[in-house]
């Protein structure tokens, strides 16, 4: 399956995203941003990007046309509402 642009995972170092990476990984051909407000590890098939999802320029900091994945409880509105 391909995408138009990356999937961002917020959240995504966290229990479910470390679960989902690798099934994501067999079978989407597009890059894979993991979000989190502590510092992940990018490696050659993930990239990491340290950023509070919660901060107000935390929308423009995203990739274009990517595929936002929510792992989180709460998100603020400028994010829901993003038409990446």
């Amino acid at each position: 399956m391909q995408f138009p642009g990356p999937v961002v995972l917020i959240g995504g170092n966290g229990d479910i995203g470390k679960r989902l990476v690798p099934m994501l990984l067999d079978h989407l051909a597009c890059p894979i941003l993991l979000v989190s407000r502590n510092a992940g590890t990018s490696n050659e098939t993930v990239e990491a990007l340290q950023l509070d999802i919660a901060a107000e320029d935390a929308t423009y900091k995203l990739p274009p046309g990517a595929t936002v994945v929510n792992l989180i409880q709460a998100k603020p509105p400028a994010v829901a509402g993003q038409d990446s």
